[in-house]
This record gives structure tokens, C-alpha cells and sequence, in this order.
């Protein structure tokens, strides 16, 4: 009787085990975002969720995150059993509500909502989605579609849209005339040269080339030398002006700067300019002419060629803040606009949404101001934004980086042997919310630590002031009512000129954006209320 009884325990442990519940995985969640209609400053849109995996969709403990730069939401639009929460300027979380049940396989769920704003375009879409499953690490969602946008009517932005959707063909199209040029007015030049003519014959290009350079050229010749040579050509520099094949001179042009002439003759190529940066345009004309190593003629026509500058100010804006770039990125950039002859890089340096200098006194600015990633608190790093997603140091994380001193230091030289001059941007009053959030984890840690270094806090923590960005951020604008903000700023300006005399640069000038200020800034403002009392003059 007690071995029945035990064989019937045995038995029954067996057929009541539990069966090994499948554990549901992100991966075989599809995510669909589509565009609806354009209503008129608003568009309506919707999300749709699709559960393709064996295993259930959990009904909570769940949220989807992700970057929308006209996502915020018309409040009264959202119902349902999903809810969309605005966390700050462009990110966003959607999350299950109570009545939100487990989707089984092949169980879709959807929410419909209205936005600001218009949806016509890809870019118009979210970015940088991903899970995070019960306080769990994030995940990135892998199977996201952006369905078709609908018919051109839904698509107008308002009753009097009359601009098309722009299409790669309707780009085309429309540029298309801009490049009908016949071949007689193709220089292969650009910005096309005030005056070109064509001489008899051609310079055979050697096997070898030696470029002559008189006094003070001698950055120019090497420069040319190093762009011959990959360009596949045998070059070297030589001391010998008269005996060189291509010769760098500098030629008085009264009261002309950046001007060159650049004279092409059978025996000889000789560029005259009328300082250091107009013979540098003239070798990049020349590198302009040179024939490619696959194309089989080896020869320049015999030509002269003389310009100058149209404008004194040929710029180019490059914002990294956004989207981080490299310094080798950089570099590439600057060579491409010295060939075609821009001289000032206006440098986007600082916003909202990243900090990319290093200020050696202030550590906070890059290891939090240039940092991005998944957080709730931002006690360590900045929100995801522009799609930067949830991993702070992945390699494709472009909300995450910062030039260091030297980096820098290596930058302006770079510009400056290519005759460009950056000018940097320090974002302020306005798109400054880095910094506002990086100094406040400094005032943090120094009330922590008890410590005697300076605070730099750059907003009145009790301001009440209502106000909203463009970016849809509360909190992106410094309070200049306190002495912190100018010690900050001091700070940073001392930081950039040591920087610049480190480079052997000049800075002339440091832009402080100044854009896009809300209205409804420090108007609740005690520190404010305080300065004005204080100081009536002011009012």
C-alpha cells in the first residue's frame, strides 16, 4: 500500500508540474505609424501594435519610447486603451492604460491621435523607438513601419496648400533647368571664376611635378602637394621657383584681397595671388582642372583664369549639437568647403539637446551636457532626441560626443591652414537646456560633497513661469538675475580664447544664437522679481 501511494505522488507531481510559460520578446512586436489626414495645424495619426510572436504581449508593465519632432498631442484626441505622454520637448512615451488587455499571436491593438502641426514627409515621422518591459534594460524596437502616406488631398497642410509634396522626382524637375548649361560655359569651377580664356595648346601633365613657392607659401605648397598626390599625381615641393613646373607666388592687387590669376601655359603653371588665401583659391581651381586618374588624357588646356570673392562672407552653419559629428567628419567637411572657396564655418556648438565643447573648469557640460540617452531624471545624461536612442555610448548614438581641448586646438588649425574661419556658437538666452541641466547636476554634487567649488546654477529653481519652446521644452531658457549665469559665462568665453590662442587663431567673434526665446519667460520669476526691485532703472 505505501509503494502505491508513493508511485501515485510520484505520478501526480508529474502531470501537475506547470507547463514553461514562453517568454514574450520585443522583437516580435511590429510597430506601425501612419499619417491620416492633415487637418489645418493639426494632422490626425495613429499607432498600431502587432503582436507576431507565439507568446502573449503583456497587458502592463510596459512603455514605448520614442522621438517626434511635431508629435505633441492635442490633449482631448487621445482615448482608448493606450495613453501618450509628452516627457519633455520631443520625447515621448506611450504606455497601456488600465483597460489595455494581453495581445495574443496575431492580436493587434491601435490608438489614434491629433498632433500640432503637419505630417507630409518621412522626417515627419517618429524616430529612435524602443521598449523598456517591466523596468527592465531598453530595448530597440526591431520591426518599425512607417506606412504609406495617403492620397495628395489628405496631405495638404491647410485649404490654401498649393506647394506640392516635394519628391525626389518633383526636386528634379524643378532643379532640372539650373543645370542646363552648355558645354561652353562648363568650367568644372565652382563658384564660376569672374574671367577665364582660353590660350593655344595644352600642358602635358609629367610623370613627375615640382610646385616652386616664394616666402610665406609655404602651407599652400603643401597643401597642393598633398591634394596632387591623391589624386594619383607624383608631385614634390621644391626651393627652386624658376625650375618648378607649377609655381605659388603672391602679386600686389591694390586693395583686392583673396584674388588670384592662375595662368596655365604649355611649359608651366604659374598662380599668382594677392595674399596667402588668394593663392590657396587658385590651387584649388587648379585641383578643379586636373584630370582624374581613371580619365586617360593627361593634360590641362592652356588657360588664364582670374577671380576674387563676390562676397567677403561665404559661410557655411553646421549644428553638431543636434547631431554629433567627429572630428574627422569635421575635417572632411572644411576640406570640401575650402575647394569650393567658403571661409567661415559657423560652428553650432551648444542647444538643448548637447553641449560639444570641453570647458576644463566645468567637467558637467560634457559628461552630462554631451551625453544622451534612457532616463526619467537626468541625473546622469540628457533625454534621447532627434532618434539618438536609449544607449548613452552606443557607437551609432549620435546625441552622444564632444570635442575635447586638443580636438579642437586640431580643428581650428585645420580650418585655418585652409584659410576658414569658425566661429563658434554658445547657445544662450534660449536652446540652452544642456547647460541648464549639466550645471544643475553640478549644484547637486556640490551640495553632496559639501564642497567649496563655485556653483554656476543657470535657472531660479522656485520660478514659476509657464512658457513652452518651439522644441515644446519648459525649461531651455537661463535666468540672467543672478550672478551665477555671468561667472558661467565668463567661464566658458575664457575657456574659447584660450582655446583659439592655444590654435595660434584669432577669434573674432563668438555668436550667441539668441533665438526662438518664449514668450512667458521669468515673468514668475522671484529671483527676477528681486533683480527688478533692486534694480528699477532696469524696468
Amino acid at each position: 500500500m505505501k509503494d502505491i501511494l508513493s508511485l501515485f505522488l510520484i505520478l501526480l507531481a508529474v502531470c501537475c508540474k506547470p507547463v514553461d510559460q514562453e517568454t514574450f520578446s520585443v522583437a516580435d512586436l511590429q510597430v506601425t505609424w501612419s499619417v491620416i489626414e492633415n487637418l489645418g495645424g493639426t494632422y490626425a495619426n495613429g499607432w498600431k501594435l502587432t503582436n507576431q510572436g507565439a507568446a502573449t504581449f503583456p497587458a502592463a508593465d510596459w512603455a514605448l519610447y520614442y522621438n517626434h519632432v511635431v508629435g505633441v498631442p492635442v490633449p482631448e484626441s487621445i482615448s482608448g486603451s493606450l495613453q501618450v505622454t509628452q516627457i519633455s520637448g520631443t520625447f515621448y512615451r506611450i504606455t497601456p492604460t488600465k483597460s489595455f488587455t494581453a495581445l495574443g499571436q496575431g492580436e493587434s491593438t491601435s490608438i489614434d491621435l491629433v498632433c500640432f502641426g503637419s505630417g507630409i514627409k518621412l522626417t515627419d515621422a517618429p524616430s529612435g523607438l524602443y521598449w523598456v518591459m517591466n523596468g527592465s534594460e531598453p530595448q530597440p524596437v526591431n520591426d518599425y513601419q512607417i506606412a504609406p502616406f495617403p492620397p495628395e488631398e489628405l496631405m495638404r497642410r491647410s485649404d490654401v496648400d498649393h506647394v506640392r509634396i516635394p519628391t525626389a522626382a518633383s526636386r528634379f524637375r524643378q532643379n532640372e533647368p539650373l543645370f542646363v548649361v552648355s558645354n561652353s560655359e562648363m568650367t568644372g569651377i565652382i563658384p564660376t571664376p569672374m574671367e577665364m580664356t582660353t590660350d593655344a595648346g595644352v600642358f602635358e601633365l609629367p610623370e613627375n611635378i615640382a610646385i616652386g613657392f616664394k616666402p610665406g607659401l609655404e602651407r599652400e605648397a603643401d597643401l597642393l602637394l598633398k591634394r596632387l598626390s591623391s589624386l594619383g599625381q607624383n608631385a614634390s615641393v621644391t626651393e627652386d621657383f624658376e625650375k618648378a613646373q607649377i609655381q605659388l607666388e603672391i602679386a600686389t592687387y591694390q586693395n583686392e584681397s583673396e584674388r588670384y590669376e592662375l595662368t596655365v601655359k604649355t611649359q608651366s603653371i604659374n598662380i599668382r595671388g594677392s595674399d596667402q588665401a588668394g593663392v590657396y583659391y587658385g590651387t584649388q581651381s587648379l585641383i578643379a582642372l586636373w584630370p582624374l586618374p581613371e580619365v586617360k588624357q593627361k593634360e590641362i588646356a592652356c588657360q588664364t583664369i582670374k577671380d576674387r570673392p563676390r562676397f567677403s562672407y561665404r559661410g557655411m552653419h553646421l549644428d553638431v549639437a543636434r547631431n554629433f559629428q567627429k572630428p574627422e567628419a569635421i575635417k572632411k567637411v572644411l576640406d570640401i568647403m575650402s575647394f569650393y572657396k567658403l571661409n567661415k564655418l559657423h560652428f553650432h556648438l551648444t542647444d538643448d539637446e548637447g553641449w560639444r565643447l570641453q570647458i576644463r573648469d566645468l567637467p558637467e557640460l560634457t559628461s552630462v551636457g554631451a551625453v544622451r540617452g534612457h532616463t526619467l531624471d537626468e541625473k546622469g545624461h540628457l533625454f534621447p532626441a532627434y532618434g539618438s536612442g536609449p544607449k548613452a555610448h552606443a557607437p551609432d548614438n549620435h546625441g552622444t560626443g564632444f570635442y575635447s581641448r586638443q580636438e579642437f586646438v586640431d580643428i581650428l588649425k585645420f580650418a585655418s591652414e585652409r584659410h576658414i574661419e569658425v566661429i563658434p556658437e554658445i547657445n544662450f538666452p534660449g536652446h540652452a537646456r544642456a547647460a541648464i541641466k549639466a550645471m544643475d547636476v553640478r549644484s547637486r554634487r556640490i551640495e553632496e560633497e559639501s564642497s567649496d567649488e563655485p556653483g554656476f546654477i543657470l535657472h531660479d529653481p522656485n520660478d514659476q513661469s509657464q512658457y513652452s519652446s518651439v522644441q515644446g521644452y519648459n525649461d531651455n531658457v537661463i535666468c540672467p538675475c543672478q550672478e551665477s549665469v555671468y561667472r558661467f559665462i565668463e567661464t566658458v568665453v575664457s575657456e574659447i580664447v584660450s582655446i583659439y590662442q592655444e590654435a595660434g587663431v584669432s577669434l573674432t567673434t563668438i555668436h550667441t544664437g539668441g533665438d526662438e526665446v518664449p514668450s512667458g519667460i521669468w515673468e514668475n520669476s522671484p529671483l527676477c522679481e528681486q533683480f527688478l526691485r533692486e534694480n528699477p532703472q532696469i524696468q
